[in-house]
């Protein structure tokens, strides 16, 4: 279960102390003297310095961040330090408030223990190789199989306890039971058809089989200058602190009366297999005396705007698989847009061409008071792909969008966040209201229908989904809708994420670009501009 509220703190040091007053509150209310262990680990805390510690089958990983977030996440690892990061406990403060709470621990349960060797585990990857292949989508609609291809190097093996997220893709239709997984990567020699650099696969540690394989990509024409490496200080949002306090009374604490949002997972889409455990957590808000505070919603669309939202997606060069996530992403963010009262244009695959997004841009500048886009695709250097393989320039996005009405904008491509699109989309400086919003990626952008993650079985599908479900149909911000996303798909908030820390991919050596030597490259989100603008309107 978890919460976002804002709660009544002051600094670092009064976020320690209130974390322990939260878990000695919450061993009080369950009972369970496991929570006054957690507590008592944050004895060895030490105020701006991040650490991580293991004691027993629990490690506790301190993080300070932004000079405002800090986050104390406490994980099960077995024996040999073998993590499960689904069955976690999650603390967080922002500017000394608290910020969010979840428990995961009961929920989830370690079945079988890893038997498996990294060794043993590669030459099962290697071997399940020689039969994969993949399919991409060619420019006459048709697909092409590759199954010709030459791997170069064991990049990466990650032994860790997951399972699928739902109890269609897990294993023995159990989400909650965790096992051990090696995940292997596997670098090519070269760059394959839709872009491919290498292959992933997911062993299970307990039996050897076979889980997954897929295709690893990167789709820019080489890799960020700066190896992708996560920029979280340029992430930072400007929080607001409560724009009034108020005490709660000891006892009974009536949420409603002082605004605090609170989230419960209703039995919908993918994460259906989640909703039961969220029942208690009103029980345990009414058992707590803390003191809240009203968060000031700032930034949001008035109810009379007149908004717009561009869903775009380039299958140009995409997997098959790539692209019927992308259709499903499309439809189902274009159909939250709508109920968001915004006038929607859904223009996935034959409609995402240069001509349109650059016509379109303009035209919706001049007859909407703000426009939201979003685009999945393949891309360049300071460009990306339309759905035939024109080059859209960040220098034509710039001419096309100068009154600044794009004031929320999301490209899933590769290094989109690295040179000047987010720039080109809101002007720099101005769009609705004063405030605007890029979020992009340095580096590589994960596949949206593998899994991207070495320790996580989460889906870039999924993530998008979920994000926009709160941002538009919950009504959060962007901040909060990303940190919610991130809850539900990979047990911490946005900052404690793969996206925003940063993830790998493989690139192999490209007589293009002969200084850029091969290796490892790194991929992970941005957030340009003010993420605490809202998407919903007021």
């Amino acid at each position: 279960m978890f919460l976002i509220l804002k709660a009544l703190n002051n600094s670092f040091e009064e976020a320690l102390v209130n974390g322990r007053t939260f878990l000695n509150n919450y061993h009080n209310y369950t009972a369970n003297s496991f929570y006054s262990e957690l507590e008592s680990m944050l004895n060895d805390v030490k105020i701006g310095e991040n650490m991580t510690e293991t004691k027993g089958n629990v490690q506790l990983s301190v993080s300070f961040l932004n000079q405002s977030e800090v986050t104390y996440r406490w994980t099960y690892v077995d024996e040999n330090g073998v993590p499960a990061m689904s069955k976690d406990v999650f603390l967080s403060y922002n500017h000394g408030y608290l910020e969010c709470f979840l428990d995961n621990w009961q929920l989830y349960r370690i079945v079988g223990r890893p038997i498996l060797t990294k060794e043993e585990a590669v030459a099962i990857a290697l071997n399940a190789s020689k039969t994969f292949s993949w399919e991409v989508l060619e420019p006459n609609n048709s697909t092409s199989t590759i199954s010709e291809f030459n791997i170069k190097v064991v990049c990466d093996a990650t032994l860790s306890y997951l399972n699928g997220e739902d109890s269609s893709s897990a294993r023995d239709n159990d989400p909650f039971a965790l096992y051990p997984s090696w995940h292997i990567t596997l670098g090519f020699d070269k760059v394959y058809g839709g872009s491919v650099t290498g292959l992933t696969a997911i062993i299970w540690g307990d039996n050897g089989a076979v889980s997954n394989i897929g295709p690893l990509g990167i789709s820019a024409d080489q890799p960020s200058p700066d190896n992708g490496q996560p920029k979280i200080e340029s992430q930072k949002s400007s929080f607001l602190p409560p724009v009034q306090v108020l005490a709660a009374c000891a006892g009974v604490i009536l949420i409603m009366i002082f605004g605090c949002k609170v989230l419960f997972f209703s039995n919908r889409g993918r994460n259906a297999h989640r909703a039961k455990f969220y029942a208690i957590l009103i029980a345990l808000l009414l058992s707590f005396s803390m003191f809240f505070g009203i968060t000031q919603k700032a930034y949001a669309i008035p109810a009379n705007a007149n908004a717009k939202s561009m869903v775009y997606a380039s299958m140009y060069a995409q997997l098959a698989g790539e692209a019927d996530a992308a259709s499903e992403v499309c439809s189902t963010i274009a159909s939250y847009f709508s109920d968001a009262n915004y006038d929607v244009t859904n223009a996935c695959g034959a409609d995402t061409t240069a001509s349109n997004v650059l016509t379109w841009a303009s035209s919706m500048e001049e007859n909407y008071d703000c426009v939201a886009v979003f685009h999945f695709g393949h891309a360049g250097l300071d460009a990306y792909f339309d759905n035939y393989g024109t080059f859209i320039y960040d220098s034509e996005i710039a001419s096309a969008t100068t009154l600044a009405k794009h004031f929320f904008i999301f490209l899933w491509v590769c290094r989109g966040a690295d040179y000047g699109m987010p720039g080109a989309w809101t002007q720099s400086s101005t769009s609705y209201d004063g405030y605007n919003c890029f979020i992009g990626f340095s580096g590589a952008s994960p596949a949206i229908s593998e899994w991207s993650f070495n320790l996580y079985s989460a889906l870039g599908r999924d993530f998008i989904i979920e994000f926009y479900y709160y941002a538009l149909e919950q009504g959060y911000s962007v901040i909060d809708a990303l940190s919610l996303a991130s809850l539900d798909l990979f047990s911490c908030n946005y900052y404690g994420s793969p996206l925003c820390q940063g993830y790998a991919t493989w690139w192999p050596y490209n007589p293009t670009f002969p200084e850029l030597p091969e290796g490892p490259y790194f991929g992970s989100m941005q957030i340009i501009g003010d993420a605490n603008i809202y998407l919903a309107k007021s």
